[in-house]
């Protein structure tokens, strides 16, 4: 039996620059509800960069309404003698994936010893010795996932509609990707990847190998529309930061020339940023991508708060940041952005490795619980807008709008912020009178760790105090969540 019970309500105002607010007339309350009670509602904006090989975690992907999931291809693995190839492994996964509907990204590594050169290279991009072995090799893996009917891998429902080459290209130092050869080399790599693709199925997409968020930070600090500096850490005592000042070195221009030449001349669907660190730098990156070609965007990588710019992070913080990177993400019109990792483990770099959903004692984390709530909210989104830090605005197919809203600024002041009817009166399409005809559902989230909210119903003048977590306000609020 759900209890309910009437408070007063009484608060500071800080508004958005829209006007003053009074006190509230009236605060419904209900009892908290359960995140892990809501059902699984898939979304295709929604989804994760590599969640393992062990299947028994795809239900949490389900759970949390990932719909997108990125896995990782080895050359070596799948081909591990020319003409000789072991496809179980990754048809299970695939398989597992689609039971859930969960659609499968592939990124794939040319890195079978036997077709490569320099094998004492440290990145997983490897020049082949003969680009006709790496085509047969793409061509014949894409057959087997194309759908079609023919030569398809035991139990595929669909096609796979996503692959991806030359993940992290840019450095010969990258060992979660990189490239060992020149640009030219690269963009012919990526082109004749991509010919593989389309021929074996023209209805896939491709995706050209995501760039990383310090490469991003570098670029548009050389177009001169930012100047946050770029800022990565190795370990606790060995870091590195660029800062605008120091980009005269002419590698910097010839990265600079090389990125751009491969986004101008290659050939693909989709161009690729991996967004850590800070959201307030998306814009800035996003911007210097665009500038150089004319295909959408998304993000195989993302996630947050980054441990480059901080020694820790509340737990708070780790929920705020899911909402944070994908309304950021969809706000900007990427297709989607992949979080980083279903779990902790050692493969991240030391700013991301506490950015998975899950820790090293397989327990959720509060971006798990902070998916799970958002892929409710992203049912029948038209637009997301961003209208200051901290503060998006969702617009519905159906023409209704929520606001999403938190502390911009906690993670740096422990502040708090309010926000006013007056203040979401053009982003509600409410009156300003203060009446009781001015009633909104207010959603908060109460507990982190645990993923429990609370809906309050809201009458007359009122304002919110905003803190860390986010809170959601409108008119109407999706319907699962009030269930």
């Amino acid at each position: 039996m759900r209890i309910m019970k009437v408070i007063p309500f009484c608060m500071m105002i800080l508004n958005l620059g829209i006007g003053h607010a009074a006190i509230a007339d009236t605060l419904v309350v209900a009892e908290p509800k359960s995140i892990d009670n809501l059902p699984s509602v898939l979304s295709d904006r929604l989804g994760l960069a590599f969640p393992g090989k062990d299947k028994r975690h795809y239900a949490a992907l389900e759970e949390a309404g990932l719909g997108v999931v990125r896995l990782g291809v080895s050359w070596a693995d799948r081909e591990p003698k020319q003409g000789k190839y072991d496809w179980i492994d990754l048809d299970r996964q695939i398989v597992a994936l689609q039971n859930r509907g969960i659609k499968p990204f592939l990124t794939l590594y040319p890195d079978a010893p036997w077709g490569v050169r320099d094998l004492n290279s440290p990145v997983k991009n490897k020049r082949p010795k003969d680009i006709k072995a790496w085509q047969i090799f793409v061509g014949n893996l894409v057959e087997r996932y194309d759908g079609d009917g023919q030569q398809d891998a035991p139990g595929l429902k669909t096609r796979v509609l996503y692959y991806q080459v030359a993940n992290e290209w840019i450095s010969n130092q990258n060992r979660s990707g990189g490239w060992n050869g020149t640009a030219d080399e690269l963009i012919n790599f990526v082109n004749v990847s991509y010919d593989a693709v389309k021929r074996a199925d023209s209805g896939a997409l491709f995706v050209l190998g995501g760039i990383a968020a310090f490469n991003l930070d570098i670029m548009s600090m050389l177009k001169g529309i930012s100047h946050y500096p770029a800022h990565q850490k190795f370990s606790a005592e060995s870091s590195i930061t660029i800062s605008s000042y120091m980009l005269d070195s002419p590698s910097y221009k010839t990265m600079q020339n090389d990125v751009y030449k491969v986004l101008e001349l290659s050939k693909y669907d989709y161009a690729d940023v991996h967004l850590y660190g800070e959201t307030r730098r998306n814009q800035y990156r996003i911007e210097a991508i665009r500038q150089h070609t004319n295909r959408p965007l998304l993000s195989s990588e993302c996630g947050g708060p980054s441990l480059d710019y901080r020694d820790s992070y509340k737990s708070s913080e780790h929920f705020t940041a899911v909402f944070d990177w994908n309304l950021s993400s969809l706000s900007h019109n990427l297709v989607f952005c992949l979080w980083f990792q279903l779990g902790e483990s050692q493969g991240s770099t030391w700013g991301n490795r506490k950015v998975a959903l899950f820790d090293t004692a397989q327990e959720p984390k509060p971006g798990f619980h902070a998916y799970h709530f958002l892929s409710h909210m992203l049912q029948g989104v038209d637009k997301v807008d961003y209208i200051r830090e901290g503060v998006y605005k969702l617009t519905y197919q159906s023409g209704d709008t929520l606001v999403v809203a938190w502390n911009g600024s906690a993670a740096i002041n422990s502040a708090t912020a309010e926000i006013s009817v007056e203040s979401l009166n053009g982003f509600l399409n409410i009156d300003n009178k203060g009446n009781s005809e001015n009633t909104l559902q207010v959603v908060r989230i109460t507990d982190v760790e645990q993923g429990l909210y609370s809906i309050e119903n809201v009458t007359g003048n009122f304002s919110l105090i905003l803190k860390d977590v986010p809170v959601i306000v409108g008119k109407v609020i999706p319907k699962t969540l009030a269930q």
